[in-house]
């Protein structure tokens, strides 16, 4: 006979008493929540009276509960709004609002920012990506860019940005043989990824080179692609100021497994070989409690700095927020006036003591915006991985996002923090897109793809971003134009690049018109094929598979040759193509292994 401890027994007694009845259930709830707008929202916890189980709806704000009786009373809740008592009826199916809090309200206005202008058509709810989820790991919900009839909506926009995170976390999925959640797909995180550039970075006192390219779109035939570039000015890396660096590294105890930990402070030590005599490192950790551990030090003095690094060990909860803060002060207070001043977090981003809401972190790195010290972010670890986390406080923080999946990663990505492209060239940048209703009947941007709470909040606006030393921005769009006849008679558009110098408030402006004719994808520059083929490979994960449908094939075969003139894009992309190839389209069984007989060999 199987015993249950008492404690046990008297948890479940009253989870039996509930269910014992419940076992002949014959009635439904059902309905949806919205805000003020119409908006829906997701995840709104439902607690029925009659039961002792919470339920929560679903992310697209509908609910289903099973019940025992016709009617029900339940709490109805989510963060940041009031709460709702309901009247549940068997048979009728509900909408139910909730208002949002107006404290909650202001901090929504003030912390989301939108990628792009594509706005949704009146009257169209949101639609966000859905397929594969990691348990423990969190994204942002991202809306998908609508198609707009270049008649009705002509402009659009959208801000740069220099994370490259998504690429490296897309390949530690495929190093686990799993599927890629469609959130963690960012697509202009996947452009950043290789540098991309079709130009060289143009001569000062210029700020950006421009190209633009025409293709047909690969995909579909009966459409076109538009990709864009802006390659902002190179500094001569002999003229990179000093850096009064602050590593604030994550030691809690999720952080002691061999690609966390280990990994960081592998990454860290080779940033340190580089340091020169005029640089300073201080290192901060939070791991139970926040503190210093080791003091501002002076890049001369590397053994110091390597022997603190390798003395830290993982233990505790993880205080993030209070991390944070004195990792500010201590770069704050000590930082170069005629250098360059970062605070360089490394985490799982599972901040579970102290400030751990989103909106909260948001608020916190803002009260040092205008100390002009940035916040750069390496994301590592698997399972409890927080990217939505990381990737606001990299982007609040005015630094870069990148996933570390490997020593080489965490080598190339903490070396960018010494390096030109560290150096910030342009401030407050947007791109807009204009297009010719004559030419375009319709247009699609790719990428830049906006999180559900941006598109939720009033008013939206574009808040620019800032470019850095050779950071080359790409942008890209499907257009259906209409006839082919029509390409000769005028370009389909232009585009514009909005700025301001790093030291003026003047707002600068370069515009380039679109190319009048478009030339076949495979005769187009290898640069382009580069951006397409990524463009192409970010829509297959973001998507739904079809069974037995073959879609990698287009991509490994665009990709092959491509290159950007530094760095074989084919060799990093092409195997991992293959290997998507083989999670997301398996041989079939009876297929798998067969070999063609060979006559006088042993089979």
């Amino acid at each position: 006979m199987i015993r249950l401890p008492v404690h046990l027994l008297l948890y479940a007694c009253p989870l039996l008493a509930w269910w014992w009845p419940a076992a002949s259930q014959s009635y439904y709830f059902n309905g949806a929540f919205a805000d003020a707008q119409g908006r829906p929202l997701a995840y709104v916890n439902i607690k029925p009276f009659s039961s002792p189980i919470a339920y929560q709806a679903g992310n697209a704000g509908e609910y289903g509960l099973p019940s025992f009786q016709a009617t029900d009373t339940a709490w109805c809740y989510l963060e940041g709004y009031d709460s709702l008592q309901v009247l549940l009826q068997h048979g009728r199916y509900q909408k139910h609002v909730l208002t949002i809090k107006p404290s909650y309200a202001e901090k929504l206005i003030r912390a989301s920012r939108l990628s792009s202008l594509t706005r949704l058509p009146a009257g169209l709810l949101p639609e966000t990506t859905g397929g594969y989820r990691v348990s423990g790991e969190s994204y942002h919900q991202l809306v998908e860019n609508p198609w707009h009839q270049a008649r009705e909506a002509p402009f659009t926009g959208f801000v740069p940005n220099h994370n490259k995170s998504s690429y490296a976390n897309i390949r530690r999925f495929v190093r686990q043989s799993a599927k890629v959640p469609p959130n963690a797909v960012r697509v202009e995180e996947l452009w950043n990824y290789f540098s991309l550039r079709p130009v060289p970075p143009p001569d000062s006192p210029a700020t950006f080179a421009l190209h633009a390219v025409r293709t047909s779109c690969p995909w579909d035939s009966t459409l076109q692609l538009v990709t864009v570039y802006a390659v902002a000015r190179q500094v001569n890396i002999d003229s990179l100021p000093p850096v009064n660096m602050v590593f604030l590294i994550d030691n809690s105890g999720s952080m002691e497994e061999a690609n966390r930990l280990p990994l960081l402070k592998a990454g860290f030590r080779k940033l340190v070989e580089h340091l020169r005599p005029t640089d300073r490192v201080g290192i901060v950790t939070y791991g139970g409690a926040a503190g210093i551990y080791l003091p501002p030090t002076f890049g001369h003095e590397k053994e110091k700095i390597r022997q603190a690094l390798d003395s830290i060990e993982a233990g505790g909860a993880t205080s993030g927020a209070n991390g944070i803060q004195l990792a500010y002060e201590l770069a704050t207070t000590n930082s170069f006036s005629n250098g360059l001043n970062k605070v360089i977090l490394a985490t799982d981003g599972d901040f579970n003591v102290g400030v751990s809401d989103e909106a909260e972190l948001e608020i916190l790195i803002g009260r040092y915006r205008s100390t002009g010290v940035t916040l750069s972010c390496m994301g590592v670890g698997m399972g409890n991985y927080k990217d939505s986390k990381i990737e606001v406080l990299a982007r609040l923080g005015n630094g870069h996002f990148a996933y570390l999946d490997s020593e080489e990663e965490a080598e190339r990505a903490l070396l960018q923090q010494l390096g030109e492209n560290s150096i910030t060239v342009a401030r407050d940048v947007t791109i807009q897109f204009g297009f010719d209703d004559r030419v375009v009947k319709r247009y699609r941007l790719i990428g830049y793809e906006n999180k559900v709470e941006a598109l939720q909040v009033v008013p939206q606006q574009l808040i620019g971003s800032e470019v850095m030393s050779g950071q080359c921005i790409v942008g890209m769009a499907e257009l259906e134009t209409h006839a082919a006849g029509a390409d000769s008679l005028t370009t389909p558009g232009f585009f514009e690049i909005q700025y301001k110098w790093p030291d003026r408030d003047t707002v600068e402006r370069m515009t380039l018109e679109l190319p009048y004719q478009h030339n076949n994808i495979q005769a187009t520059d290898s640069v382009t094929r580069a951006a397409v083929t990524l463009a192409w490979l970010g829509r297959i994960l973001k998507s739904e598979p079809v069974p037995g449908q073959q879609r990698m094939a287009g991509p490994l075969q665009l990709a092959a040759g491509t290159g950007n003139g530094r760095q074989s894009l084919a060799e990093d992309l092409t195997p991992l193509l293959q290997k998507l190839q083989a999670i997301y389209e398996p041989v079939p069984a009876g297929r798998r292994g067969r070999q063609p007989k060979t006559k006088g060999r042993d089979q």
